[in-house]
């Protein structure tokens, strides 16, 4: 993901909508320090969960304007797969879930 990273700036960039929410998968980062270290959006908080394999990973971000938990009771990290869980607490209603999801098996 770290090579392809300007194509997702220049995305946000020159996007006509204002997008809350991006999740990515195929990540393939296993060093979660160097990672989250190296791969920043302006204004985004960034949850992930490294791969144990060669392929997978997954990453979401979300607008820092939203109160955000990241869901570690959900979050899977396995051999075969990676789910990163994030919950935003809405005020006004029913709290919303994410989930970015990638499965090596498929791959």
């Amino acid at each position: 993901m770290e090579t392809k990273f300007d194509l997702i700036h220049n995305f946000l960039a020159n996007s006509s909508s204002e997008i809350d929410i991006i999740t990515i998968t195929e990540t393939s980062h296993n060093d979660h320090d160097k990672f989250k270290t190296n791969i920043k959006i302006k204004d985004y908080d960034l949850f992930s969960t490294p791969t144990k394999s060669s392929k997978g990973g997954t990453a979401i971000f979300s607008k820092q304007k939203f109160d955000t938990t990241e869901r570690l009771d959900l979050k899977i990290q396995h051999e075969h797969f990676e789910a990163t869980w994030i919950e935003l607490k809405n005020k006004k209603g029913k709290n919303v879930i994410v989930v970015a999801y990638t499965d090596t098996l498929m791959i």
